[in-house]
């Protein structure tokens, strides 16, 4: 597989395609371990600060925000599918 850049990943459609592509299912969910996110498999996804140096806390806010983005962009794209499947079944 080709190593992706945020630049590879401008769309929704994008971020939802490489998930896709790295078999990781949606919902994104936090684990009870502090600033580690799971795959709807319950499968690891990303750590935050592996190293120790936030605050628990801080750690989990932050992983609930990258959780919160990929879900919305996931969900996003969704819509969208949804909206054109709609808009190409309607006629005139």
């Amino acid at each position: 597989m080709a190593t992706l850049t945020p630049d590879d990943l401008r769309t929704p459609a994008d971020i939802a395609a490489a998930l896709e592509l790295l078999r990781i299912r949606l919902p994104l969910q936090l684990c009870d371990d502090a600033g580690v996110v799971l795959d709807a498999d319950g499968n690891d996804v990303l750590v935050v600060d592996d190293t120790g140096l936030r605050q628990d806390e801080e750690a989990t806010a932050l992983a609930a925000v990258v959780a919160a983005a990929i879900n919305a962009a996931a969900l996003t794209h969704h819509i969208e599918q949804q909206l054109e499947t709609t808009n190409s079944t309607v006629s005139p």
